[in-house]
């Protein structure tokens, strides 16, 4: 009896020993995974405490006459940062960067994802990772949306076109030579993780709820990295909950569209009597009347699956 007695506490001994050393493992565990997240977070402080222009300031030469000229600028990059990229991925990105501020704006998001990720150094996918229309910005269709606008009192037809680049988590920022607010985005907040490159061609219009429709869109299109027929156009205003806003000169619109060969024309709901009555002058034009953004946007959706 006293035999088995002193088995019993050996056992219950041995597995609270156990349960201890598990416990043990898990807290070491935990706290190795702390130690790490700590360590990356002091390292983006240190690397990204300053954008890297700061850094290199008044130390490089910005004209690019070669590769060779690159090559040696995205090493004194790295040298300033302390953060190094494979040479895989300095090949890939000395080929796509035509110029300083295309190798510079580059390198700083590549790191920032690198450093999102946990890695102090940046691979050849990350270089690939950057959509290819920040380096061919009038190439793509993805991101680009026509629609009409009014410029110095004439209305004209305005291509926009937009570039989505992830930077992290509400980082991002409306990158323009226009003045553009776009708070709150009707589709979501997920817009704060990019930077978002916006173009007017041939310049921005006035602000006459004709247009802002179509740069949402077009916003969203280089989000997702899909694209509507180049022989869409989109017209009408917006609020901030996605609703499509009528348009007050609907008449000088139509106008212009008997021009211009559409075949697919998004418009405001609202303004659906007053293309029935105008549709005479346009019949050859596909329209489709429009009450909020999400139905544009699940049309976008569709035409690239």
């Amino acid at each position: 009896m006293k035999a088995l007695t002193i088995a019993v506490l050996i056992f219950f001994a041995l597995s609270i020993f156990i349960l201890y050393i598990e416990k043990t493992k898990i807290f070491w565990k935990k706290n190795k995974k702390i130690i790490e997240m700590t360590k990356l977070r002091k390292e983006r402080s240190y690397r990204l405490d300053k954008p890297l222009h700061k850094k290199i300031e008044g130390k490089l030469k910005k004209e690019i006459h070669s590769q060779e000229d690159k090559r040696n600028l995205l090493q004194s990059f790295m040298e300033a940062t302390e953060f190094y990229m494979e040479e895989d991925s300095q090949v890939e990105l000395i080929h796509r960067a035509k110029n300083f501020n295309e190798l510079l704006y580059s390198f700083s998001i590549l790191m920032q994802r690198a450093l999102n990720q946990g890695r102090t150094f940046a691979v050849l996918e990350d270089v690939k990772y950057i959509p290819p229309l920040l380096f061919t910005f009038d190439k793509s269709q993805i991101g680009i949306i026509y629609t009409l606008g009014t410029i110095e009192g004439e209305i004209k037809k305005i291509k926009i076109q937009c570039c989505a680049v992830p930077v992290g988590r509400r980082k991002g920022r409306i990158i323009s030579g226009e003045m553009i607010d776009i708070s709150p985005f009707p589709l979501g907040d997920f817009i704060k993780d990019y930077d978002i490159f916006i173009k007017f061609y041939p310049q921005k219009p006035e602000n006459h709820g004709q247009w802002e429709a179509g740069l949402i869109v077009s916003i969203y299109s280089a989000i997702i990295n899909k694209a509507l027929p180049p022989s869409t156009l989109i017209l009408g205003g917006i609020d901030k909950k996605g609703k499509l806003q009528a348009v007050s000169n609907m008449n000088n619109l139509v106008k212009i569209l008997a021009k211009e060969n559409r075949s697919s024309i998004f418009y405001p709901r609202d303004n659906e009597k007053d293309m029935k009555n105008l549709s005479k002058d346009i019949s050859s034009h596909s329209f489709k009347a429009i009450k909020h953004i999400e139905e544009i946007i699940t049309r976008l959706e569709i035409y690239n699956q």
